[in-house]
Order: C-alpha cells, then sequence, then structure tokens
C-alpha cells in the first residue's frame, strides 16, 4: 500500500495497462472461447471484460492527461504520440503490400506471407513503441532525447529480442499468441517505466 500511494501514477499506470489489456481480451474471448462457449459463462466473460477495459481507459486517459498537462512543452508529448501513430499505420500498410507481393508474385505459401507480415509489424511496432516510450521517459526526466545513447540501444535490442522469442514461440503455438504478446507488452512498458523511472529515483 506504502509503495501504491508513493507512487501513484506509476500504479495507475500498471492497474490501468493490465485492465485494459485484459478487458479487450476478455471481450474478444479469444483463446478461452471454446471452454467459454462449453461453460455458458462467454456473457459473463463479455461483462468482466468491458468493465475491466472501460476501467483501464479511464486510468490511462487521466494518466496522458497529467502527462499531457505537465509535459506537453511545445507540444512534445502530442507529436510524439501522433508520429508514433502514423509511423504504426503507415508501416502496417506497407507491410502488408509486400507481404501481398510476395504471394503473388513467388511461390511462398499464404501461411508462410501471413506469418513474414504478422512478424515484421510485430517487430516495427515494438520498435515505434519502444522509443516513443523512451522520448515520454526523456521528456518526464526532463532530459534531451538521444537515440544515440547506449541506454536507449540496449532497451530497443532487448525488445527486439524478447518480441522475436515470443513470435517464435507463438509459431509452434499460435492459440496463444496473443496472450504471449500481451505478456511481452506489459512486461517492456512497465518494466522499462520501473527501471527508468521509479528505481532511478529510489536510488537517488
Amino acid at each position: 500500500m506504502d509503495f501504491i500511494k508513493k507512487q501513484r501514477r506509476y500504479s495507475e499506470l500498471v492497474l490501468g495497462f493490465l485492465a485494459f489489456g485484459i478487458g479487450q481480451r476478455l471481450l474478444g474471448v479469444g483463446v478461452w472461447k471454446p471452454w467459454a462457449e462449453d461453460k455458458g459463462i462467454s456473457l459473463i466473460l463479455g461483462v468482466i471484460g468491458a468493465i475491466l477495459f472501460i476501467g483501464g481507459a479511464i486510468l490511462l486517459i487521466r494518466l496522458l492527461s497529467w502527462l499531457l498537462k505537465n509535459y506537453n512543452q511545445e507540444n512534445r508529448v502530442l507529436k510524439v504520440l501522433g508520429i508514433s501513430l502514423v509511423l504504426s499505420v503507415a508501416a502496417g500498410f506497407i507491410i502488408g503490400l509486400l507481404g501481398q507481393f510476395l504471394y503473388d508474385h513467388t511461390s511462398i505459401s499464404y501461411t508462410l506471407a501471413k506469418n513474414l507480415i504478422w512478424v515484421l509489424s510485430s517487430l516495427l511496432q515494438v520498435t515505434i513503441k519502444m522509443t516513443a516510450l523512451y522520448s515520454l521517459i526523456c521528456f518526464y526526466q526532463g532530459r534531451e532525447v538521444v537515440f544515440r545513447k547506449k541506454e536507449f540501444q540496449r532497451l530497443l535490442w532487448l525488445s527486439l529480442l524478447l518480441v522475436g522469442m515470443i513470435l517464435l514461440f507463438s509459431l509452434l503455438l499460435p492459440q496463444l499468441a496473443d496472450i504471449l504478446l500481451f505478456m511481452a507488452d506489459s512486461l517492456l512498458i512497465l518494466g522499462t517505466v520501473y527501471i527508468f523511472v521509479i528505481r532511478e529515483k529510489e536510488n537517488i
């Protein structure tokens, strides 16, 4: 309880991120769908998912509002979020076109093309995500954003390595892919904020 009171913003991030992600997955049921339908609890899981999703969204919006209010000098937070969104959409579109081109003009199978698109898209998305997160952390700490720093390069390579391993495992067990990627996302985002912000504060 002392940690939650002392690190209120980080606690909001953890609760909001986990509630939003879990709620999103319960709404779709996903890998649990056959089991939920067999037990007749699809509706219950959907309601719980909706509550978690809305609660998590509220916490994340509160956190974003606080971030914009205190650290959005020269609209830098909005710029980072906007650029990240545009890059994510553009990357998904370009990779999709690449996959379609390979499928139409080479002998690779549809499954291989789909998996290739998924892997490349996931690796690009995590690159964009961690770059944006590092930028926001620098804004919060009042530091200049320098992507040549070893701390950022280590963070990026570690993120790519972790997601790459998860993707490889997910190709073997595709039914667990969504859950595994959510766990990797949670570990990377919440762990990065903890190491760069919370632990650094405690060591001062």
